[in-house]
């Protein structure tokens, strides 16, 4: 409380007042002289007691607030004696308590921070290292393609991609939440970091015979490429898996540079606009179980570092989202 020290003060300052005003009963009774002269001397010397009490108090929970912010950061137990010494013995007890109490909790913290860690680590190694007999299984399926029934080699395709596809998020996931980041900005073409994240999902367009309306020309903006090409895949991804018919590209060039991924699919409802970008969010309008609302959550991440804008566009017959880029010309 901002003017505690009042209330802390009230009862000496109280007990000052009744104590002059007893001395004045006193001296009134006993008709003493020089009244009026005691009288304000009295005064002034409980004047002088307030105003020593106050200041006091001020600089006790100055003090007072010092050793629990000190304490708090530190949680030093050579703390619990200053403490102990300016509220009381009677609070020793207490104190103690919460240094223990959370000298455990930090304890713990740091053991699951640990844990977590170890575990981040394994999983992207494991992602790591299972990426190798799936390149060795796509240069299999490649090598085989002409002896291998078309129906079952696309299928094996379609399967291999939506592997790789999920790999790319657990390690992208993983260098999201690093403390360190290491972007490598150039000057990309679009088009070319389009046609990259495109390859994976051909199988899927194919499956369900969409037609991709691709309206880029060269279009150059600073970023870091692969981080690109995964936040474009990660669109395409769920554009595709809406899309009834077909999937349109465009590039909208002003003062900045808009880059459209659409599609002409189902579109989520004007509440879910808000949440596209959160955290395992999937939509009320999601069609798919295993959706887990991971991909645009890591778009919007990454997006965020590298400075680009992801704006959803509300339209009547598609669902569209804008990536908006700085103009290099500007720079």
């Amino acid at each position: 409380m901002k003017y505690s020290f009042m209330r802390n003060s009230i009862r000496q300052i109280g007990l000052s007042i009744s104590c002059l005003l007893i001395f004045i009963l006193i001296m009134k009774i006993l008709d003493v002289e020089n009244f009026g002269k005691i009288l304000g001397f009295l005064i002034l010397y409980s004047i002088l007691i307030c105003f020593i009490v106050i200041v006091s108090e001020i600089a006790r929970q100055k003090r007072i607030k010092n050793l629990l912010l000190k304490f708090y950061k530190e949680m030093d137990y050579r703390l619990v004696d200053e403490l102990s010494s300016e509220l009381g013995e009677d609070y020793r007890f207490l104190i103690e308590k919460i240094f223990n109490n959370q000298k455990n909790l930090l304890s713990k913290y740091e053991f699951n921070r640990s844990e977590l860690i170890n575990y981040r680590d394994l999983i992207e190694k494991w992602a790591h290292d299972i990426k190798t007999p799936i390149s060795g299984l796509s240069l299999v399926l490649e090598n085989n393609k002409s002896v291998m029934d078309d129906n079952l080699y696309q299928k094996l395709y379609l399967s291999n991609q939506q592997i790789k596809t999920k790999l790319d998020i657990i390690l992208y996931y993983a260098r999201s939440t690093s403390s360190k980041k290491d972007y490598s900005m150039d000057l990309i073409n679009l088009k070319e970091a389009l046609d990259d994240a495109l390859v994976e999902y051909y199988p899927i367009i194919l499956e369900k015979e969409l037609l991709v309306i691709n309206n880029l020309v060269d279009t150059y903006v600073i970023s870091d490429y692969n981080t690109l090409v995964f936040m474009i895949s990660q669109i395409i991804s769920n554009c595709v898996k809406y899309a009834e018919s077909k999937v349109v590209f465009d590039i909208i060039a002003t003062d900045e540079i808009s880059f459209r991924i659409s599609n002409d699919g189902s579109k989520p409802s004007d509440r879910d606009y808000a949440f596209l970008f959160d955290k395992s969010y999937t939509g009320t309008n999601s069609r798919r179980d295993d959706s887990t609302g991971l991909g645009l959550y890591l778009v919007k991440s990454f997006s965020d570092d590298l400075g680009i804008k992801i704006d959803p566009v509300k339209d009547d017959k598609f669902f569209m989202i804008d990536m908006i880029f700085t103009n290099p010309e500007q720079f």
